[in-house]
């Protein structure tokens, strides 16, 4: 958790026992300057450390960290073991500024290259910079409007559900009176 001057610290697996096109491993710090700016960067393998590579510092303790094996994409379901932290790593941030309450600016830098989906077509990976622009008018929903690998836009609706406080408000009343039971001859 953040706190101080301390960041917020994170270590993650993507796609760590699936077919292996997505499989990624990062480290993350995320630290909040000011009451509108956060910033976020980190270090990525695998998917995450296919754009603007550099050899893994992770050489330092053991060559074994130096080439990633490759994969054979199979069926998922298996965990690839001797693939987490290996091979080239690549560093990404990103940057959060609240414009007002409401409405907040994105920029990322993304270290995914987007190998296999330029390969085949998917779209154009122009840039790693992404942009994009959030608005939540209320608490439980929020609309984006992003600028993604240089060549795409997109927008977005997300709804916000959260079990604990219910969005709509009841759900606490008491429980009618039970039916009684009616007699035989009603």
């Amino acid at each position: 958790d953040e706190s101080g001057w301390m960041p917020a610290l994170a270590f993650g697996l993507r796609d760590f026992a699936g077919t292996g096109l997505l499989t990624s491993e990062y480290v993350v710090a995320t630290k909040t300057l000011t009451d509108s700016l956060r910033v976020t960067g980190g270090m990525g393998w695998g998917r995450t450390g296919s754009y603007n590579g550099f050899t893994n510092p992770l050489c330092a303790i053991s060559d074994k960290f130096e080439v990633r094996p490759a994969n054979d994409y199979g069926q998922g379901g298996v965990p690839s073991w001797n693939q987490y932290f290996r091979g080239d790593a690549a560093l990404f941030a990103g940057v959060e500024y609240k414009l007002n309450p409401k409405t907040t600016m994105i920029v990322e830098y993304s270290s995914d290259a987007y190998t296999s989906e330029v390969a085949n077509g998917s779209f154009d990976h122009e840039s790693p910079l992404n942009f994009g622009l959030v608005w939540e008018p209320k608490d439980n929903y929020q609309f984006g409007l992003y600028s993604l690998y240089g060549s795409d836009l997109g927008l977005s609706f997300t709804a916000i559900l959260n079990p604990a406080s219910p969005g709509m408000p009841g759900g606490y009343d008491p429980s009618p009176v039970p039916v009684a039971v009616r007699s035989a001859d009603a």
